[in-house]
């Protein structure tokens, strides 16, 4: 298609190899496109292929993406408020922000009010991405890098973060009933408030978390390794569990002094990483 003008232009999506009308992009194939600052408020992308795509610096607001597929696609600066990602495939893809080291400004990607119910994201790197408020129910974070993810206020119900690394991420006033945890890195996590009842937490790792009022009173917390947890005024733990010296100990241990606990860390790294 050619395009006269570049106002012509603007009213179309810039994708790399070519130009596609607005509005209605439903199980299209664009897999290893490129869509660089585009404005696509409200646009359909149902059923689309967004396999190993690049996006970048674009807005997806209200978008329209049940069962879309972007996995291993590579997300920067993309606003996903309150878009429709129901059922949407996101493994391997790299979902992270940067800082500007000119100006020091922190670009993120934001889900805040996204339908993310049953989405996958395993094995996805997110870190600092905003989901306050999102509907992510039965979504499936499993090894997936959530390092300085803001969780506040979401929905993450039967959510599955196995093996998942949740460092510094903020989960308060989060609802994770049925949530399963298991193995997950929960290192300096902010869980105020939060609701883990039937939460699975079997050998997770609480280091400085954060648990001031947080609901554990039915989750399992078999082989948890606890640690430094100083903030935990009013959380409700399991029938026996205590905290003490910063560590939470099961039933049959809460009378025994403190013992020293060795911790095998996983080790991560890639070169989107913030600190």
């Amino acid at each position: 298609m050619n395009l006269a003008s570049k106002s012509q232009r603007n009213k179309y999506i810039l994708l790399h190899g070519g130009w596609l009308p607005p509005k209605d992009l439903s199980s299209k194939d664009l897999t290893n496109k490129k869509i660089i600052e585009r404005d696509l408020i409200r646009v359909d992308f149902s059923n689309v292929k967004l396999i190993n795509a690049t996006i970048e610096n674009s807005n997806f607001t209200l978008a329209n993406l049940p069962n879309s597929n972007l996995s291993n696609a590579k997300l920067t600066n993309v606003n996903f408020n309150e878009a429709n990602l129901r059922d949407a495939l996101f493994i391997d893809a790299i979902i992270t922000g940067y800082r500007d080291i000119k100006t020091g400004k922190v670009y993120i990607n934001d889900f805040t009010n996204a339908y993310l119910i049953r989405a996958n994201m395993t094995r996805a790197q997110l870190n600092r991405a905003i989901l306050n408020n999102a509907q992510c129910n039965e979504c499936i974070f499993n090894d997936a890098i959530l390092t300085r993810v803001n969780f506040i206020n979401a929905n993450l119900n039967s959510a599955k973060f196995i093996n998942a690394i949740l460092e510094n991420a903020n989960l308060s006033n989060s609802k994770l009933i049925n949530a399963d945890l298991t193995s997950a890195d929960l290192t300096k996590a902010n869980l105020t408030n939060a609701n883990l009842t039937n939460a699975i937490l079997n050998t997770a790792t609480f280091d400085g978390t954060i648990l001031t009022g947080t609901d554990l009173s039915k989750s399992n917390l078999n082989g948890l390794i606890s640690m430094n947890i100083v903030e935990y005024t009013g959380v409700q733990l399991p029938p026996g569990f205590l905290i003490r010296e910063g560590v939470i100990y099961p039933p049959q241990n809460a009378g025994k002094k403190k013992s020293k606990i060795k911790i095998k860390r996983r080790i991560y790294s890639h070169k989107y990483r913030l600190n």
